[in-house]
């Protein structure tokens, strides 16, 4: 089912009451204003309804734009967590095929033989730091440890590491993890860029609005329909994109809401 923000649904229910009140009321508001603004007769094809409904679907299309940002914006924050752990999971991998390299060959050759490749210290945590790790390994890993003497009981036997066939494990791994990096941070680039565009769309509905609605509360009371102006009066609470209680209506057959809210914690989730 499709999610939106409660911010995207107030903004849309808060333009939409302004937009349901014009389209059902544009005709009889539209003939008191004719005759008050037009004295001598409206210009050609104009009429002061349709000046009202437009004005109306400034902010209409103004909450459309925020909503089609913000669920942008919530598809790329999804690629961004998916992304993420792909890159989570290639580090773990490559980490562990390290510390367990790094056993064998201390096993079978000894401490200092792990050293001279490479095995220095706390095995890197962060996947840049890994990267360069792991392909120092892997390069040293090359010159074998022929002049190493078998630090294994002779009545033991775990099997020789082959050096090559670690470098050639680690190497995978760390492709894999460089892969993933790059596809997280193309992913991040576009998760701020949508991000970028969804403040954007906010602040040009924010912008709007209130003018909007002035004028749309204005032109009612100027048609003597003060109920209506009361109706799609900007209240504070709407400049701040809050719903009114004339707004509620609006919201009936939205689709489920996000969980995501910049709203406090303690507001009941609102499922229409």
């Amino acid at each position: 089912m499709a999610k939106m923000s409660r911010t995207s649904a107030y903004k849309s229910a808060i333009s939409r009451t302004m937009g349901s009140s014009t389209e059902v009321n544009q005709q009889k508001a539209g003939e008191v204003l004719d005759r008050l603004l037009f004295p001598d007769g409206v210009p050609a094809n104009l009429t002061m309804g349709q000046v009202l409904v437009g004005v109306a679907k400034v902010a209409e299309k103004n909450a459309e734009t925020f909503e089609a940002a913000e669920r942008f914006l919530a598809t790329e924050r999804s690629e961004d967590r998916r992304r993420r752990v792909m890159r989570d999971d290639a580090l773990a991998d490559l980490r562990l095929v390290l510390i367990k390299a790094r056993g064998a060959i201390v096993n079978f050759w000894g401490e200092f033989a792990a050293q001279d490749v490479g095995f220095v210290g706390t095995t890197p945590e962060t996947a840049e730091q890994l990267l360069s790790y792991a392909r120092n390994i892997r390069e040293k890993l090359g010159q074998g440890f022929d002049g190493y003497e078998v630090d294994m009981p002779s009545d033991l036997d775990l099997g020789r590491p082959d050096p090559a066939n670690l470098a050639t494990a680690i190497e995978a791994r760390a492709t894999a993890l460089e892969q993933a990096v790059n596809a997280y941070g193309v992913e991040e680039r576009e998760t701020q860029a949508a991000l970028n565009a969804r403040d954007k769309a906010e602040a040009q509905w924010s912008t709007h609005y209130s003018p909007v609605a002035s004028i749309i509360e204005g032109l009612f009371r100027l048609a003597e329909m003060p109920e209506l102006a009361e109706r799609v009066r900007p209240t504070a609470r709407r400049r701040a994109g809050l719903v009114e209680e004339a707004d509620l209506g609006e919201l009936e057959g939205e689709a489920e809401f996000d969980v995501e809210s910049r709203e406090p914690q303690d507001d009941a989730d609102i499922v229409v």
